[in-house]
């Protein structure tokens, strides 16, 4: 249950095929069922932020399948070539960090997954 924030300057009305195109990589790369990948954009504006440059916070359960360094990396190679090409802005400059989450630290439907 991948769950992705993406923090953009706000510059095109291609935020719904950016969110789509977001959770496909995600689901060709870890095998999750598209809906089960949450997409989220915030837009910021120049007065809100030192860099305009896309920003994602990418959450999900640690320990699930194939989670581990090498899938993260690829994760960041793809979604930083989408949003740089979607936004913009130079590569050097999209962050992509993600947060592993214990399972006991995780819930969907009211059920806890560890």
């Amino acid at each position: 249950m991948p769950i992705i924030h993406v923090y953009a300057a706000k510059c095109t009305s291609k935020k719904r095929e950016w969110m789509e195109s977001i959770a496909e990589t995600v689901s060709k790369e870890t095998g999750t069922p598209i809906g089960a990948i949450y997409v989220y954009f915030h837009w910021m504006d120049q007065e809100d932020a030192r860099i305009l440059a896309p920003v994602v916070q990418f959450f999900w359960a640690e320990n699930a399948q194939s989670r581990g360094p090498e899938q993260k990396k690829r994760l960041m190679a793809q979604l930083t070539e989408l949003l740089a090409a979607a936004t913009g802005a130079p590569k050097e400059q999209v962050v992509v960090t993600f947060v592993d989450l214990p399972l006991t630290n995780v819930a969907m439907g009211g059920k806890a997954r560890g």
